[in-house]
C-alpha cells in the first residue's frame, strides 16, 4: 500500500475524490507515508481512530472491505 501512495502521490489529490470518506482515507495515507509511518491496515484504522474520522468513512468494517481482508 505504501509504494502505491508514493507511485501516485504526485497525480492524485485528495481533493480529486467526489467521495467524502474515499479523501479522508487517502489523506491520512499520504500523511502517514509523508510521516514515514508503516501503513498497514492496522495503522490506518488507528491514525483515522486519532482524527476521529473512523466512524465518518464507515468504521473498521468498511476499512477492511475496501482493502480487500
Amino acid at each position: 500500500a505504501a509504494s502505491d501512495v508514493y507511485k501516485r502521490q504526485d497525480i492524485l489529490r485528495p481533493e480529486a475524490f467526489y467521495n467524502e470518506k474515499n479523501l479522508e482515507i487517502y489523506a491520512t495515507l499520504q500523511s502517514m507515508y509523508r510521516n514515514g509511518q508503516k501503513i498497514d491496515i492496522i495503522t490506518v484504522k488507528e491514525e483515522l481512530a486519532r482524527r476521529g474520522k473512523l466512524e465518518f468513512i464507515g468504521g473498521p468494517y468498511t476499512l477492511a472491505h475496501i482493502s480487500g481482508v
